[in-house]
This record gives C-alpha cells, structure tokens and sequence, in this order.
C-alpha cells in the first residue's frame, strides 16, 4: 500500500462521511479496487474514522463548547464565567457587531 492509496482512501472519506449514505461501504469498495490486504484495512478504516471524529469535533469546537457549558449550567456546575461569556455575546449583538464564529 502506497502513500498515494491512503491518500486517495482519505480524499473518498471526506467526501462521503457526511453524505446520506455509508463511507465505510465507498472505503471497503475503494479498499477491494486498490487489493488492500484485509489485514491493513481495518486499522486504516478507524484510522480514517478518527481523522474525521478530530476534524468535525475542530471545526465545531465553538458549537461544542456553548453545548458544553449551557449542560453544565443545566446540573448546577455551571459558572460565572460562563454567564459572563454569555453576556458579553449579548452586548456585542445589541451593539450590531456580529458574534464570532
């Protein structure tokens, strides 16, 4: 298996994963085409599966960490500095600045 073989597994990944239908199903097809050894290819499957897991979880780490905090406020661990974060967004929307993203 080549660099360029991972390569193009990762490339069919990332364009499947979040489509209506199954990315593990576009890897084992892509995996069968390339003749990956089965004993290769489910170690790169997870490890492409975790590579996706790392990228969703950096591109929403904002998102998550609001989640985070409201669930945290919800069973009374949530504090001040929570609030705080929360009221300065508000002041800066009532100002007409956008909130960042």
């Amino acid at each position: 298996m080549t660099l360029a073989h991972i390569v193009l597994l990762g490339i069919v990944q990332g364009l499947t994963e979040f489509l209506p239908v199954s990315s593990s199903a576009h890897l084992v097809f892509v995996q069968t085409w390339l003749g990956v050894p089965e004993s290769v290819a489910l170690p790169l499957d997870v490890f492409l599966h975790l590579g996706t897991l790392v990228a969703a979880v950096w591109i929403f780490r904002r998102e998550l960490g609001v989640l985070v905090r409201a669930a945290a406020r919800l069973v009374g661990i949530g504090g001040p500095a929570a609030d705080e974060l929360d009221r300065r967004k508000g002041e800066k929307e009532r100002r007409g600045q956008p909130a960042r993203r």
